[in-house]
């Protein structure tokens, strides 16, 4: 779980270098949530 976690994480930073933080902060809680 933490290490998909962190993955996750470091794809989203990844993404996020061209995305706003809200719509990550969006896709780590909908993750979360699941």
């Amino acid at each position: 779980m933490l290490v998909k976690l962190k993955s996750l994480f470091l794809k989203i930073s990844y993404l996020g270098s061209s995305q706003p933080i809200y719509i990550r902060m969006a896709i780590v809680i909908g993750l979360i949530k699941q």
